[in-house]
């Protein structure tokens, strides 16, 4: 297993990297944080990239050996692996004719996707990822369902066209929620929201399961 920072062979063989400089390199820092302020992402993206391939790099090679006799030799480099990461952004670049622009929490191509203000003080994350949805989110929590229906809304296409106008329409319903006054008919597992957390409140959750991991051995009934 040999990880390096880019390759073993071309002009950065023997290029110190650092995750921060990778992620720089890669393109991920270009697409992440404000329009005015380029961040690199809160986690080290690049080295868990690497990591994560050399792992499944390992596993498959493993595989090779035990269905054909032979190994293999695996090697990683961390820039590629972030680059196979970014395929979203380098898609929408290629084929939309520009790179996705930097929107903080917001999504460069879908709305309503943005952190709304709440009675409490806090912030909801909403992500509406289709029409549907929408017609949802306007019926039951902005309580104008002609939205779902209105040209200027009834589309992603349109609503990111008109994403102020979008924004303001869920900020006017958010600014009255609160973790005990819920949006009616907007909770469950068809909800696309959620409140703003922390890197420790996840551990509080009822699908998080102590010593998990990340990989859960299910054992199936007759197997």
């Amino acid at each position: 297993m040999d990880i390096s920072g880019y390759g073993s062979s071309g002009p950065y063989a023997d290029k110190r990297a650092y995750d921060m400089l990778v992620q720089c390199e890669a393109g991920l820092v270009s697409v992440t944080g404000t329009p005015g302020q380029p961040v690199k992402a809160g986690i080290p993206a690049a080295d868990i990239a690497a990591a994560m391939y050399a792992f499944s790099g390992a596993l498959a090679a493993l595989v090779r050996r035990g269905t054909t006799g032979r190994g293999g030799p695996v090697e990683v480099s961390m820039l590629e692996a972030l680059a196979e990461w970014m395929g979203h952004p380098l898609h929408h670049a290629m084929h939309g004719g520009e790179p996705p622009a930097r929107t903080g929490l917001a999504h460069a191509v879908i709305a309503p996707y943005d952190a709304y203000a709440t009675a409490d003080g806090g912030r909801v994350l909403l992500s509406v990822q289709n029409d549907r949805e929408w017609r949802r989110l306007a019926e039951q929590v902005i309580g104008q369902p002609e939205l779902g229906s209105d040209p200027a809304y009834a589309t992603n296409a349109a609503r990111v066209a008109n994403r102020e106008r979008t924004d303001e329409l869920v900020a006017g319903r958010s600014a009255h929620w609160t973790p005990t006054r819920r949006w009616p008919g907007w909770s469950g597992r068809a909800s696309p929201a959620h409140a703003s957390g922390t890197c420790t409140s996840w551990r509080s959750t009822r699908n998080w399961r102590p010593g998990s991991g990340g990989v859960r051995w299910v054992r199936r009934s007759g197997r």
